[in-house]
């Protein structure tokens, strides 16, 4: 009965420590786009629900550097965040990558757009920004995937 007694307490003290916290997991294969062209306005396409109900853009630029160069930065902000729940955060992980492409509609330099990982928290907004490869770019596509 003791060793039945400390293994609870155990149990108890473990979620204790380490609070309440969720990480989404889909079973889906879609994702979420967000596209701009240089001066235009953003696109924003989820096919996949949990990218809908998870996470907004916040903001998204389309600016040329003084070198030439396009540089793009989005904003997503995961919205969940349960505030009854004793402030508990759930996260969202996902991977992400930025196409560019010219006025022409052509990819430039497609081999420089690796996945990368992220993870929002709750309630978190995070920039994800990157500078074209080449100055011929005029447009950026995001691309998110689970």
């Amino acid at each position: 009965m003791k060793r039945l007694f400390d293994g609870l307490a155990l149990v108890a003290l473990v979620a204790a420590i380490g609070g309440c916290k969720m990480t989404k997991t889909c079973d889906s294969t879609g994702g979420m786009e967000v596209a701009q062209t240089e001066g235009g306005k953003v696109g924003v396409n989820a096919d996949d629900p949990c990218f809908r109900e998870w996470l907004t853009v916040e903001s998204a630029v389309a600016i040329r550097t003084a070198n030439g160069f396009l540089t793009a930065q989005v904003e997503l902000r995961n919205v969940h965040r349960d505030l009854d729940d004793d402030g508990r955060e759930d996260d969202f992980d996902a991977q992400y990558q930025i196409l560019w492409f010219d006025a022409k509609g052509l990819s430039v330099r497609p081999d420089t757009a690796a996945w990368r990982r992220v993870t929002w928290h709750g309630g978190q907004a995070v920039p994800l920004s990157a500078t074209a490869p080449d100055a011929s770019a005029v447009r950026y596509v995001l691309r998110l995937r689970h």
